[in-house]
């Protein structure tokens, strides 16, 4: 196990790693070296609700790059332990929808579906 460790992360790393040479040492420097200790664990759950709750599109980005800026914040809300229900992620994505003639029409009519209460991420993003 301790190989497969020295194969799959850089060198670098490893270097600045102080482990004893078992492959559970190993991989719990690497968690904490991930995650960060725990005051460093409790601003990154502090920035990610913020950047959730202030979730936009950007100037110049499209709907893809947002679309997929969007996942990779879930993805990471998820990492850290918080957890948003299925409303809050879909009424988050469709108020970050930009705001110009198309979209607005769009988020009318989507919001206007009786089915919009079960719609779910996935389906939304199709």
């Amino acid at each position: 196990m301790v190989t497969l460790l020295q194969q799959s992360v850089r060198e670098d790393i490893l270097f600045l790693l102080q482990h004893a040479e078992t492959s559970k040492s190993m991989w719990e420097a690497l968690k904490l070296k991930a995650e960060g200790g725990k005051d460093i664990k409790k601003n990154k759950i502090s920035l990610l609700k913020k950047e959730f709750d202030l979730f936009g599109c950007m100037k110049g980005e499209t709907v893809r790059q947002m679309i997929e800026r969007f996942c990779h914040l879930k993805i990471e809300l998820e990492r850290f332990g918080i957890h948003k229900d299925r409303e809050e992620i879909v009424d988050k994505l469709v108020e970050a929808l930009p705001q110009v003639d198309d979209w607005k029409t769009f988020v009318i009519v989507l919001k206007n579906d009786a089915k919009f209460d079960e719609i779910t991420l996935d389906g939304l993003i199709e």
